[in-house]
């Protein structure tokens, strides 16, 4: 009945299911199922914006994983733990999460598991600047990805590598990096991810000071995020949308209010979700458009 609440995104009825079974499996010391049954409900608390009970929920079925020596599993958990806390804005525990789960798969020899891992290392060495580490990581994940034929990670990599290749000063080669992942992701009907490699491109054209690309692909982006309910990654798209207003100079600022609004909706998602590091970008972008 849970799966089914679930299915239908009756998130509530199909926590309220989970969280019974996970009493049921408590009480009879069933620690594998009690060790799903929280890593269920983060999908579910993550699903409905609670990334705090999201994070608690994983930590505790990494603990159980731990106890009893479930190595693939724990692998698996710590890796999403640290999406999570990535996502929250905690980069010393998203890391730590990481790089443990790194060093599991690795002793598994586990090709896929390292480069889901790898790829995550990647997007949190973007986010904090460390451009070598990027560049190692999403190598390593392209690489295994294009060796065991996985589609999404090689996408994941080569939107890391767009970035990590503008950064370091050819931002063509970065938008052909970038436009591949996104014919990439269209070819194999990937829209969630589809949707990050428009952010992308979009973030580039920025770069590129190619305003009228960068506003159709950043708008196409926060549309199909919108649609899937995908509020996070819509709240990025917001977010580049506005310091994109910014940044243009072709645009006289009392005749375009949009920066103003794109922030002030992406700072309202970033804090119901509570993604700090995203919450306080926007933030401090909407006071300097504020101050302008």
């Amino acid at each position: 009945m849970g799966g089914s609440a679930w299915f239908q995104g009756n998130l509530v009825e199909a926590a309220g299911f989970v969280e019974k079974s996970l009493r049921l499996y408590v009480g009879v010391g069933y620690d594998l199922g009690v060790a799903k049954a929280h890593t269920n409900l983060a999908t579910l608390y993550f699903r409905r914006g609670d990334w705090r009970s999201a994070a608690a929920s994983l930590e505790e079925a990494q603990q159980v994983l731990e106890r009893i020596g479930d190595i693939q599993n724990q692998a698996l958990v710590l890796a999403n733990l640290g999406w999570t806390r990535t996502a929250m804005g905690d980069h010393d525990a998203a890391r730590e999460a990481l790089h443990a789960s790194l060093l599991l798969r690795e002793e598994l020899q586990d090709s896929y598991g390292i480069a889901h891992t790898s790829v995550t290392l990647g997007q949190l060495a973007i986010i904090e600047g460390r451009w070598q580490d990027a560049a190692r990581f999403s190598q390593t994940a392209l690489d295994l990805a294009e060796g065991i034929g996985n589609q999404e990670f090689q996408i994941y990599a080569l939107e890391c590598l767009a970035q990590v290749t503008a950064r370091a000063g050819d931002l063509p080669r970065g938008l052909e990096l970038a436009q591949k992942a996104l014919d990439l992701a269209r070819s194999n009907g990937l829209v969630d991810i589809e949707a990050g490699c428009l952010r992308t491109l979009g973030r580039l054209h920025v770069e590129a000071e190619q305003y009228d690309q960068a506003e159709s692909f950043l708008r196409e982006s926060e549309r199909l995020c919108a649609d899937q309910d995908d509020q996070y990654r819509r709240g990025q798209a917001l977010l580049d949308l506005g310091l994109m207003c910014q940044q243009r100079r072709d645009t006289p600022r009392a005749a375009d209010d949009r920066g103003d609004t794109y922030l002030k909706q992406a700072r309202d998602i970033f804090a119901a979700l509570g993604a700090r590091h995203d919450h306080r970008l926007a933030t401090d972008a909407l006071r300097r458009w504020q101050r302008e």
